[in-house]
């Protein structure tokens, strides 16, 4: 069977492709639910960062208390008291 020679111009079968992939894609029903998830999602992850904020602020805490006791004791007045 032959090729009737019917062309489809570049822009009419572009409309006709993302109409398709409109209709059955993305329609108003699964349209909302990929962008619930995505919201749902974007959630998650910035608790996972405000998790990740707190647990480096108290390291940071510790590490800042440990310096201080460290440098009040390595003074040379502190250095003379303790005996080895």
């Amino acid at each position: 069977m032959a090729c009737s020679g019917t062309n489809v111009s570049m822009p009419a079968l572009g409309e006709l492709v993302l109409a398709g992939v409109q209709d059955r894609l993305l329609p108003p029903d699964r349209l909302a639910q990929i962008l619930e998830a995505l919201v749902a999602r974007k959630r998650r992850f910035a608790a996972n960062v405000d998790d990740r904020l707190e647990a480096l602020n108290a390291e940071w805490s510790k590490v800042e208390s440990a310096l201080r006791t460290f440098i009040s004791w390595s003074r040379p007045a502190n250095l003379a008291r303790t005996t080895c």
